[in-house]
């Protein structure tokens, strides 16, 4: 259950504020650059599947005893 809050929380960081996930990601290797839109529109869909993810292991971890 802890592996799908860890989940939930990277999951909505990441659909909040795709920039600075992107940022940390890639971004400080490169100097002076920006994501482009389909770049951090791919950082919110697999936001909304690490959300989907990590709900998915709470209920299967809390029916699992």
């Amino acid at each position: 259950m802890l592996i799908g809050i860890i989940l939930l929380i990277i999951g909505v960081f990441v659909a909040i504020k795709p920039y600075l996930a992107w940022y940390l990601y890639i971004g400080w290797q490169i100097k002076d650059s920006e994501p482009t839109t389909i770049a951090l529109s791919i950082y919110r869909i697999i936001a909304i599947l690490t959300i989907i993810s990590g709900i998915i292991v709470i209920i299967k971890g809390s029916f699992s005893n």
